[in-house]
């Protein structure tokens, strides 16, 4: 499995039954700018599919409903659960979702380059999915594709910042 930004192809991954899209959206407030070791952490879990149903995404992604559209081939995204954590240096956050999904973030920090660097696992139970790092713009999302489930997929965005 791979993680790129919204410029990028999505990725898949392999294997899973569920099918929707995972979009985690990780907002840092001012003083975790200040402090990168403390962060608030924001994550949804999507479903995408071509149902008549209308695209109904969290605010902080409907800028990116039209791409996510393009990528995935989908006409319909449809939130199916919302999580917030904070991550503080040394413990990680976790993010949990229908499905038996999680989402560890395991470490946040800026880059001399003033990119964040993020670190993360996907896990379904107890299988690991994904081990990746990123390296976002503040407010740019990282999208990775996932597993088919019913007449969709799962699909994972990370944004920092918002």
């Amino acid at each position: 499995m791979r993680a790129t930004n919204p410029a990028s192809a999505m990725r898949k991954i392999n294997g899973g039954h569920i099918l929707a899209v995972l979009s985690l959206c990780l907002s840092l407030n001012h003083s975790a700018w200040a402090d990168p070791a403390v962060a608030n952490v924001w994550g949804c879990l999507l479903y995408a599919s071509n149902s008549a149903a209308p695209v109904q995404t969290p605010g902080r992604l409907n800028r990116y409903d039209k791409k996510l559209e393009q990528e995935t081939g989908f006409s319909s995204l449809q939130t199916l659960g919302e999580n917030q954590a904070q991550f503080t240096g040394g413990r990680i956050g976790i993010l949990t979702f229908p499905g038996e999904l999680r989402v560890h973030v395991t470490s946040i920090s800026r880059g001399p380059d003033g990119k964040i660097l993020l670190g993360l696992e996907l896990f379904r139970g107890d299988k690991q999915l994904l081990l990746t790092q990123a390296k976002l713009n503040q407010g740019s999302p990282l999208f990775i594709r996932g597993p088919a489930w019913r007449q969709g997929e799962l699909i994972i965005a990370v944004v920092v910042g918002s």
